[in-house]
């Protein structure tokens, strides 16, 4: 059901399901098999996707036959020799664990996911890989070691090429950018070296940064390089990191994180007007010390001079 769901054209998405169908009667072509398929419950299944995969099923699919339900379930009635009904006891059965592990297969599926939310269109590794969660699967895998061993293959397969893949996409890895103001953009160079214009998302995250344009923003990376612009506010002065996550645009790929080094050199206006305050303040403190010590000086000069005793030149009777 799940190859019915998405936003991919109703085309598209009965495609998958037919082949997923075609798939299921390749496992075991000489065993005639009944598949039923149901939507999830409250969740109406899309019209233009149901009529596409059923005008599929009618133009005489060399593998796949449609039936109504009422034939798969109306099994007819056994009966013994006498005519009578037949009564069979069913024998207990031991189901086997899956080839592959419940994580084995949610990890690989959500790389998958993650690597076809990066590309523009489908490609042959996106073909690859729903092919290889499907096979892997399959109960038609020898149930010993060798068995799961190569369902395993199936999946390995394609965890390998989607590393390949990311590999061709490189991040600047520990640049030091200088702020001069408090806002700024900080260029960020990418490397694309895989041919094909991707979708990333990337994440900024910072204790002494904030993000005017969000701290998560998805871009369309052309190949070779490109540069683009974030945005970016300090909130004081200093250095301290910035750390980048590039991701596909679902989250689910992680594809780099690097840190840049952010050196912020201006001063806040509250820093200017304290810094201004302060020398104003010494300034008024010594104008008005420097003052007073004047002032005491000047009232001491003439209380010292009355002190002194007088000349002899100045005493009455004195001899002239």
């Amino acid at each position: 059901v799940r190859l019915l769901e998405g936003s991919d054209p109703p085309a598209l998405r009965a495609q998958r399901f037919l082949a997923a169908l075609s798939v299921i009667a390749i496992e075991q072509p000489g065993l005639q098999r009944g598949v039923v398929v149901l939507n999830a419950q409250g969740s109406p299944p899309d019209l233009d996707v149901l009529n596409a995969a059923l005008t599929g099923l009618e133009q005489e699919h060399p593998l796949v036959e449609p039936v109504p339900v009422r034939e798969i379930f109306d099994v007819p009635l056994a009966t013994d020799d006498a005519g009578e009904p037949l009564e069979r006891e069913l024998a207990p059965i031991n189901p086997q664990d899956p080839p592959v592990t419940p994580e084995q297969y949610d990890s690989t599926r959500a790389a998958l996911d993650g690597y076809k939310s990066l590309l523009p269109a489908p490609d042959a590794l996106w073909a690859r890989g729903d092919r290889a969660l499907l096979v892997s699967l399959s109960s038609a895998w020898a149930g010993g070691a060798g068995g799961r061993a190569r369902a395993r293959e199936e999946l390995d397969v394609v965890n390998v090429e989607i590393a390949q893949f990311l590999g061709g996409i490189h991040v600047p890895v520990n640049p030091t950018i200088t702020l001069t103001s408090r806002k700024a953009e900080i260029p960020v160079t990418f490397l694309n070296d895989t041919n094909l214009t991707l979708r990333l998302r990337v994440g900024l995250s910072s204790e002494e940064l904030t993000f005017p344009d969000g701290a998560f923003q998805e871009i369309e990376l052309p190949p070779r390089n490109t540069t683009f612009r974030f945005a970016i506010e300090a909130r004081g002065s200093g250095t301290f990191p910035l750390t980048l996550t590039v991701t596909s645009p679902d989250g689910l790929l992680e594809l780099q994180q690097t840190e840049v080094q952010v050196r912020s050199t201006f001063v806040s206006n509250v820093g200017v007007f304290l810094t201004v305050s302060a020398v104003l303040f010494l300034a008024l403190w010594w104008g008005n010390d420097f003052r007073r010590r004047r002032r005491k000086r000047a009232a001491a000069a003439p209380a010292s001079g009355a002190d002194q005793p007088p000349s002899d030149a100045a005493l009455p009777g004195a001899p002239q």
